[in-house]
């Protein structure tokens, strides 16, 4: 008898199943992240907001259309993408160009400071930063860009407000 050699075969190698790993926006890296996503996906040079809404983990920015000064549409960013636009509606009567700002106009680098300092300024229980809002505000003389750090508990809340370089305004509970 002569012996046949017995052939096996392997599965191919299958790469493991891959995720996108969570960034938390209220780190430097997740922040530079975030804002250069909003950058490179949205109109203009530079691109320009009405407003941003950064949570942990995800992100929406209300940004002018260059193409169309009139319009503003809504980008979500989660898992690491700038995700399509979605129209807004405006009301009012106000000079949106009045309201709209760059990223020229504020230092993002400073919302990590802002998210561990926020906390401790407030007289809230098990204090924790839920999310910020960065706009124009209509309260400060002279319209400018703020920071809005937004901090809950079980028994409340508040937020803390810095100005367009993180300079602290007021605290609010």
């Amino acid at each position: 008898d002569t012996a046949v050699p017995v052939e096996t075969t392997m599965p191919p190698e299958t790469a493991p199943p891959t995720t996108v790993p969570a960034v938390n926006l209220f780190t430097p890296e997740g922040t530079a992240k975030v804002f250069g996503d909003f950058e490179a996906a949205i109109s203009g040079e530079p691109s320009r907001f009405l407003d941003v809404m950064l949570y942990p983990d995800y992100a929406f920015a209300d940004a002018q259309d260059a193409n169309i000064p009139e319009h503003v549409d809504n980008y979500p960013w989660r898992d690491n993408v700038v995700g399509a636009a979605a129209p807004v509606t405006l009301t009012g009567d106000g000079d949106l160009e009045a309201n709209l700002f760059s990223l020229a106009d504020i230092d993002v680098t400073q919302i990590p400071r802002m998210v561990a300092e926020a906390p401790g300024l407030t007289a809230v229980e098990e204090p924790q930063v839920t999310h910020i809002i960065i706009e124009r505000s209509v309260f400060h003389e002279g319209f400018p860009v703020t920071f809005k750090v937004y901090v809950n508990g079980p028994r409340g809340g508040g937020y803390v407000e810095y100005d367009h370089a993180g300079t602290l305004i007021q605290v609010m509970q």
